[in-house]
């Protein structure tokens, strides 16, 4: 959609985001929601920098498989201090471990989906915990990278400043978390990543640097970019193409092989 999107979608929410930046206990709350599917499988899914739960529904882009962990949250994995970062990670690997286990699901195979900021968490997710599969939309290499470089952190780059963070150091004090840093794990052949080439919140140059970076540590990633969609209508394309049985992650395929 050449950015139309993104436009539109940050001056829909740019009041609502400051607001969100300047309030600590809502920008490191999290909320999640267990839907109880089949038992082929378990699907941690992060969709976005604090999307509502019932939206990441509404879009339809998550995977139909399974049973799906719908996390709202942190916008703390986008930390205000490097500290924050780690801290918001820890604490939803602490969560996970925990649902997986109350519900359950602990013995199943772990899946996990990510969307832009959800990237973050769910690169080092799947990395850490040895994860099955991972699909991720719109994601970036590295977390600092992405804040100086993305159109709807704005509030969050002047906090930075004004704390005395840039690019580089933020990235450095973060660096074992950093979605180009999790990769060892990760299953051969089982790394899907979906880009927009008019992304303005996460560059599309980001993904390809992730995806070469995949490639050479032999994840053979398979890598969909889309020459007409930004940030917000790729999710709403894989949503349509989703909610219309055109199964755009291959679930299908996989399950008959």
């Amino acid at each position: 959609m050449f950015k139309i999107l993104d436009y539109i979608y940050l001056g829909m929410n740019l009041t609502t985001l400051k607001k969100d930046v300047e309030d600590e206990g809502l920008y490191t709350q999290f909320s999640k929601k267990v839907i109880k599917g089949d038992d082929s499988c378990v699907w941690i899914c992060f969709p976005g920098w604090n999307m509502p739960i019932d939206r990441a529904l509404g879009i339809g882009f998550l995977p139909n498989e399974g049973t799906q962990i719908i996390y709202q949250g942190p916008m703390s994995i986008i930390g205000l201090t490097p500290k924050q970062t780690e801290e918001s990670l820890l604490n939803l690997k602490k969560d996970v471990e925990m649902t997986l286990k109350e519900e359950g699901l602990d013995k199943l195979p772990l899946k996990v989906f990510g969307f832009s900021a959800g990237t973050l968490a769910s690169f080092w997710l799947a990395n850490q915990m040895k994860a099955s599969e991972i699909i991720t939309v719109a994601p970036g290499y590295r977390l600092g990278e992405g804040i100086y470089n993305s159109l709807i952190t704005l509030e969050t780059r002047k906090k930075l400043h004004e704390a005395g963070w840039n690019k580089v150091s933020y990235d450095e004090r973060v660096a074992e978390y950093n979605q180009e840093n999790n990769i060892d794990n990760l299953p051969i052949g089982k790394v899907m990543v979906f880009a927009g080439k008019h992304d303005t919140y996460v560059p599309h140059d980001h993904s390809l640097v992730l995806v070469k970076k995949l490639e050479k540590a032999g994840k053979k990633p398979k890598f969909y970019s889309y020459d007409h969609l930004d940030h917000v209508s790729i999710a709403l394309y894989l949503g349509w193409l989703n909610k219309r049985g055109r199964d755009p992650y291959n679930l299908s395929t996989k399950k008959a092989a």
